[in-house]
């Protein structure tokens, strides 16, 4: 089964505060993504979430050559401008990824697919599969099911190999952007025709998710 939600273990929350006061939470995850990149000789990686410093330290001592586009930047910058790119991926209001072809082994696209309307997400995962190699792995966050409404917009900080921290974006007001509602089956078929490794929901509700080429 791809899908199932995590037991609750008792006497023990999911979520938990690091030093920073962010809240933080296991992630099998990225110990899979983690676990193949390091495997590879010399592997690049694109992140095309908000740049955090330490993401990128904790990779490059790993060996990777990390690229970073943020993405949710862009998105706001395109929310608040109300422009589009010239060039749009065919079915999406977006710019795509100014990569060639199968170029990275990995893409850490964090919870941004729930930024784009779920008729959009086939196309947006189809342009970050375009950019990665054959057998390359892709890490996508979900939040819980829900309506449309502005969520607030998070940053993922890689605490350990098997823990992701997430905090607020933006300073002073929380930036927020509309959110899809994105159900388990419309995630898993959005990832058609490419392999699923791991999906779960978390006890907090997120739901994560590793897929490979």
């Amino acid at each position: 089964m791809l899908w199932h939600k995590m037991p609750q273990a008792s006497g023990r929350a999911t979520l938990r505060r690091s030093e920073r006061g962010t809240l933080g939470h296991p992630s099998k995850a990225l110990r899979i993504f983690i676990s193949e990149i390091r495997d590879r000789k010399s592997p690049q990686l694109l992140d095309i979430g908000p740049v955090i410093g330490s993401n990128i330290e904790f990779f490059a001592r790993m060996g990777c050559k990390v690229f970073v586009r943020d993405l949710l930047a862009e998105r706001v910058m395109e929310t608040q401008q109300g422009s589009l790119p010239e060039r749009l991926v065919p079915g999406t209001r977006w710019g795509g990824l100014p990569y060639p072809d199968e170029h990275f082994d990995g893409v850490l696209a964090w919870d941004l697919l729930d930024f784009f309307s779920r008729e959009e997400v086939p196309s947006v995962i189809g342009e970050i599969f375009r950019v990665l190699k054959k057998d390359a792995l892709a890490l996508g966050l979900f939040c819980r099911e829900r309506s449309d409404f502005p969520e607030p917009c998070q940053r993922y900080r890689i605490a350990d190999t098997g823990t992701l921290e997430h905090e607020p974006f933006g300073k002073g007001t929380q930036v927020k952007l509309l959110a899809s509602r994105l159900r388990n089956r419309e995630i898993l078929d959005a990832f058609v025709p490419h392999r699923v490794l791991h999906f779960i929901m978390l006890k907090n509700n997120m739901r994560e998710l590793v897929a490979r080429k």
